[in-house]
């Protein structure tokens, strides 16, 4: 008798890969175009197609190409970018961009096209999606307690004096080994 493995794979909004339960088995049991369209609403071709599926972390559509890692993981991939890459051609090394800043739009017909990093990160920062410094000092930016003002201020009452530098901790809000970081210049290098 015959009996037939069966792979079930479960992805949550934040894994990024998805151990496979048989590594021996290869490839999906449906067509991955089949498996795409089943996560891709389509809507209009001016409008964005929004992904039903897996996200990473940071909110891009996340899709199983149908392949595993060397260590029998499978192998996700940016449905954005495997969309583009099967329906339209393979980006090489360049970046696939959106044009509607949508993080889990998958219509390659419209809001798709390759470019390069820099084109990327010139649209990211010209439509206010990136967080851009002041300076390098991170002027309150994300998760900071500090202003470049505070730890100068830091630097100069620090008299080396045994207890000093939690005391300092205790004043500004932040734990010892934050200001014992700032005095060495491994964080706040200003």
């Amino acid at each position: 008798m015959l009996v037939q493995r069966v792979i079930y794979l479960r992805v949550c909004h934040t894994s990024e890969m998805v151990r496979c339960l048989n590594p021996g088995a290869r490839g999906p049991r449906i067509p991955i175009e089949t498996r795409f369209w089943s996560k891709a609403i389509r809507l209009g071709d001016d409008e964005c197609w929004p992904w039903h599926g897996c996200h990473t972390r940071i909110g891009y559509a996340s899709f199983w190409d149908g392949t595993y890692t060397p260590a029998g993981y499978a192998r996700m991939v940016e449905a954005h970018r495997w969309a583009f890459r099967h329906f339209v051609r393979d980006p090489g090394p360049l970046d696939v961009l959106h044009t509607c800043d949508v993080y889990d739009c998958t219509n390659f017909i419209r809001h798709l096209y390759a470019g390069t990093k820099a084109q990327n990160m010139r649209d990211r920062d010209s439509r206010g999606r990136g967080v851009l410094p002041p300076h390098f000092g991170w002027e309150l930016g994300y998760s900071q307690k500090l202003t470049a003002a505070q730890v100068l201020e830091i630097r100069a009452r620090y008299t080396g004096a045994w207890g000093e530098q939690r005391r300092l901790a205790m004043e500004y809000g932040v734990c010892h080994q934050a200001i014992s970081s700032i005095l060495s210049h491994k964080t706040w290098r200003v």
